[in-house]
């Protein structure tokens, strides 16, 4: 989200643009095995600029092991209202 943000995709306050062609595509679900030439996403930006900086943002927001996370639980949990 706040890549995308970063590309235009997004708005930080009510002002901003929305640039509709940018953003990250075919990214590789969490888990999926990968070769070191395996593409993890594919990020859309308007410029050269754009696109190295969301690149390492997004690099640096990914991991990469010999083995497979946990499972994250669906539902972390209930927010409820007081009685």
């Amino acid at each position: 989200g706040s890549i995308v943000v970063t590309l235009g995709g997004g708005r930080n306050g009510p002002s901003d643009d929305i640039d509709a062609a940018v953003g990250i595509s075919n990214m590789a679900a969490v888990g999926t095995p990968v070769e070191r030439d395996t593409p993890l996403a594919v990020v859309h930006a308007a410029d050269q600029d754009s696109w190295d900086r969301a690149a390492a943002r997004f690099r640096n927001a990914v991991s990469i092991a010999s083995q497979a996370p946990e499972p994250s639980p669906m539902v972390l949990g209930r927010v409820q209202g007081v009685a």
